[in-house]
């Protein structure tokens, strides 16, 4: 099953287009919530934590968006779950992602 996110993601990883980035992050966090729905906790990090370094810095407005979101879920996950909250990535992550959400005065 999950060959077929691995397939995607290098057969489409280096395609600089905005809509294949948005379907390879999508592919990405798919396959994150997967593994975390089978209790493979690590290995649903690491892809989260995949689509974050790929794309945690695109300059297209939904992709920010869909990684801004798997993060925060990641991070939703960790804390309620009680699993270790890594303060240096969120700290990190934050100063990544919080400039692509716009704020309610440039709405």
């Amino acid at each position: 099953m999950f060959a077929a996110y691995d397939a995607v993601v290098a057969r489409y990883a280096n395609d600089p287009g905005p809509a294949v980035c948005l379907k390879v992050a999508q592919t990405l966090i798919g396959k994150a919530h997967t593994l975390d729905n089978f209790g493979r906790f690590d290995e649903a990090d690491a892809a989260f934590d995949a689509a974050v370094a790929r794309y945690g810095d695109a300059s297209d407005p939904a992709l920010r968006d869909l990684v801004a979101a798997s993060w925060s879920t990641r991070a939703w996950r960790e804390r309620s779950w009680g699993g270790p909250w890594r303060r240096s990535q969120s700290m990190t992550m934050s100063w990544r992602v919080t400039p692509t959400i716009p704020s309610r005065d440039s709405a």
